[in-house]
């Protein structure tokens, strides 16, 4: 149950030039723009996460929706802001010149709450590394000693926190017509992941083990190509490229019910996160205006896929085990893929069509094999076998 108290209060300016006459020249145009502004008060009986998820609905003074547009010498700017002022504030902005150039960018905020009243026994050690979740030894002793009473020591020593991220989102690009014919177009887009996610981890045992994995990674998206076309003929190449970085390609967390390693049970495990990677392709097109209302058009793109060589995990890091070296520290992956697309369309009659579509799509892994004579499930017990990676 919910009551929400808003007050708006809103004020529009509005600018318009003089009546020009026929004798006296046009002036510029002069800027039209609004601003909204008001407060919130919010009360919440309930889970306040299920209340806002996606959104920031805290109290205070915020900017619920700005504008401001501009019109000069055949340039047409228009610019807009919500809840400004806010962690889920979002801004756009155009810059338009009709049939020669357009320009866009987008800046956007999007918070997701999942719960604020989570309760943990982990602790993230920083002097450890980044993503290293510790408990308390004595805890842990107490769990190795007498698993039964975790369930107290839960209640007595968890602590709170809020398990939420935070995605930021920039996006902006432009559009040239340098000539009837010929035109180009880039964009790029980047995403910045922050805060903590609910994650699970199994040592081998019936229980999983539930921990905030911290979230810290980041993308990048660049689309830019040129077309030309004229009479029948249309022509475009182009160039893609995806850009994955994760700061945390690896979890470290204590176990519960173990204090000192043995063959059978670590006292903590070690996950793998996705990795950073690379993924660009270039491509192009051409299509082509038949008679008799034909069509044919044809696709190629090349790409390739490589990881940022992150460093492989050891085997285990139990200590209590021994455990054979890997025959390499990193992946070294890498891919390349090849995709053709050929169409061709026609009506020759209004009651006669044809489609003809070919499709082809070639993956080829061009990762090193590497041999694993040695396996160790959730870094218990090393076992005797055989693996190509």
């Amino acid at each position: 149950m919910s009551r929400t108290f808003f007050a708006t209060c809103f004020i529009a300016l509005s600018f318009l030039p003089a009546a020009s006459s026929a004798q006296t020249p046009p002036r510029p145009a002069t800027p039209i723009g609004w601003l909204d502004f008001g407060v919130r008060g919010t009360t919440i009986d309930g889970d306040p996460a299920r209340y806002e998820r996606y959104r920031d609905l805290s109290d205070g003074l915020f900017v619920d929706r700005m504008r401001v547009k501009r019109e000069a010498n055949s340039w047409f700017l228009d610019l807009e802001g919500t809840n400004v002022g806010r962690r889920d504030q979002r801004f756009t902005g155009d810059f338009v010149k009709p049939g020669k150039f357009k320009g866009w960018a987008m800046w956007d905020q999007i918070p997701m709450v999942l719960s604020r009243s989570t309760e943990t026994l982990f602790v993230e050690d920083v002097s450890e590394g980044v993503n290293v979740l510790t408990i308390d030894d004595g805890i842990q002793l107490a769990g190795q000693q007498a698993p039964a009473s975790m369930v107290q020591i839960f209640e007595n020593r968890a602590k709170v926190f809020d398990t939420e991220s935070h995605r930021y989102r920039g996006r902006g690009g432009f559009e040239y017509i340098a000539t009837p014919e010929f035109r180009l177009r880039s964009e790029v887009q980047y995403t910045d992941r922050q805060g903590t996610l609910p994650y699970g981890a199994s040592f081998g045992h019936s229980s999983l083990v539930e921990f905030p994995a911290p979230v810290q990674h980041s993308w990048t998206d660049f689309d830019a190509h040129a077309e030309y076309a004229k009479d029948a003929l249309l022509v475009r190449v182009g160039y893609n490229g995806s850009f994955f970085q994760n700061e945390s390609t690896t979890a470290t967390i204590d176990y519960p019910f173990r204090l000192t390693d043995i063959s059978a049970t670590p006292s903590h495990g070690r996950l793998s996160l996705a990795p950073s990677s690379t993924f660009f392709t270039v491509n192009g097109m051409a299509s082509v205006k038949l008679p008799r209302r034909s069509r044919a058009t044809a696709y190629v793109a090349l790409g390739s896929l490589t990881d940022a060589g992150d460093p492989l995990m050891p085997q285990t890091i139990n200590t209590a085990n021994a455990t054979l070296p890997l025959e390499r520290d990193r992946v070294d992956g890498e891919a390349r893929t090849t995709a053709i697309n050929l169409t061709f369309v026609s009506r020759p009659t209004g009651s006669t069509d044809f489609n003809l579509r070919y499709r082809s799509y070639d993956y080829d892994n061009r990762t090193p094999p590497m041999r694993i004579s040695q396996l160790v499930p959730y870094d218990n017990t090393p076992k005797i076998g055989r693996a190509h990676v």
